[in-house]
C-alpha cells in the first residue's frame, strides 16, 4: 500500500519506459518469427503481422508519450509500479526476456518449438502483469488485446 508521501521516483518512471519500449522489441521479434510459431496457419500469421503493424505497434508510442508528458507519479505508485513491486516484475520480465533472446538466436529446429512457444508465453505474461497496472493509458488496452490474442494463438 502507497502512504501519503510515497511516490514513484523519477528513475523508476525511467524504467517503466525502457520497459515498454522493450516489450514492443519483445513483440516485434515474436510477430516477425510468427511463422516460427505457427508454422501450418499463413493467413493467421499474416492477420497477426499486418494488425501488429497497422494498429498496435504504433500504441506503445501513446504510451510513452502519455507517461513522459503527463508523469502520473503518483498513479503508477498506487498501481503497484513503484519500489520493490516494480524492481521484482521488471526483474521477472527481464528474466523471461534473456531467455527469449538466448533462444531466438539459436532456434532452427522444430524440435526446439515446443520450448519457444512456452518462453513466448511466459515472456508475454510478464509484459501483461506491468501492462494491466498501466490499463489507463490510452493505448494499452489495444496492446493488452493483442498480448492476448498472440498467447492464444501460440498455446
Amino acid at each position: 500500500m502507497v502512504g501519503k508521501n510515497e511516490i514513484m521516483s523519477e528513475e523508476e518512471l525511467d524504467k517503466l519506459i525502457r520497459f515498454i519500449q522493450y516489450a514492443r522489441e519483445d513483440i516485434n521479434q515474436i510477430v516477425k518469427n510468427i511463422s516460427l510459431l505457427l508454422p501450418m496457419q499463413p493467413e493467421l500469421c499474416e492477420l497477426i503481422q499486418r494488425a501488429w503493424e497497422k494498429e498496435v505497434y504504433p500504441k506503445f508510442d501513446e504510451m510513452k508519450n502519455y507517461l513522459k508528458n503527463r508523469r502520473p507519479l503518483n498513479e503508477l505508485a498506487v498501481r503497484g509500479l513503484s519500489g520493490s513491486q516494480l524492481e521484482v516484475e521488471l526483474r521477472l520480465y527481464e528474466l523471461r526476456r534473456k531467455s527469449f533472446i538466448q533462444l531466438m538466436e539459436k532456434l532452427r529446429r522444430p524440435q526446439q518449438l515446443g520450448i519457444l512457444k512456452r518462453i513466448v508465453r511466459m515472456l508475454l505474461y510478464s509484459i501483461q502483469t506491468i501492462l494491466e497496472s498501466l490499463c489507463f493509458i490510452p493505448g494499452s488496452e489495444a496492446i493488452k488485446q493483442f498480448k492476448d490474442a498472440l498467447i492464444d494463438a501460440v498455446s
